[in-house]
């Protein structure tokens, strides 16, 4: 999940992804896997585009996120 994290970062600090709403998902997906749960609610909240789904989506792992953070 580290070198996802680190793929992320990367791919948004280089943009030009045609969906910017994979790399910010992504993101808050490894974050999430590491117990970073702070940082994937900010990540999830960066998600932008994508399809009709994609902001339901990152809305619903935002909320897995905060869960997970209450134990």
């Amino acid at each position: 999940y580290g070198e996802a994290e680190t793929a992320a970062k990367l791919a948004i600090q280089k943009g030009g992804n045609p969906d910017p709403s994979e790399a910010p998902m992504v993101l808050g997906q490894a974050l999430t896997a590491q117990g970073k749960y702070d940082d994937a609610i900010a990540a999830f909240g960066q998600v932008s585009g994508g399809g009709p789904a994609t902001p339901r989506i990152a809305r619903l792992w935002a909320e897995y996120a905060k869960l997970k953070k209450r134990g």
